[in-house]
């Protein structure tokens, strides 16, 4: 199995309404490092570190979201990931 980094950014109605602690959860479930953060425009960032076949699971899980959440677009973002830290021992919420 191979360890992969992906970038995600959820549009839609995704803040206030508990999707970052969904995300934080369904990471935990699946093993997975990283962060899941809001931005300023709405949006919620999230970086996830695990194997390639939790992380393929754990985006269906983020298309789905909270049940107050209404998410229109899981995008996965090409990134350069060579600064983030593969030491991470969580997933944390921003």
């Amino acid at each position: 199995m191979k360890k992969i980094t992906k970038k995600f950014i959820v549009e839609g109605f995704v803040q206030g309404v508990g999707y970052r602690y969904f995300a934080h959860r369904k990471a935990i479930e699946h093993s997975i490092y990283g962060y899941a953060k809001n931005l300023m425009n709405g949006n919620v960032e999230i970086i996830a570190h695990g194997y390639e076949e939790n992380i393929e699971l754990f985006k269906k899980q983020l298309e789905i979201g909270p049940q107050r959440a209404n998410v229109k677009r899981v995008s996965e973002i090409q990134d350069d990931f060579s600064n983030f830290s593969t030491d991470l021992y969580e997933f944390v919420i921003y």
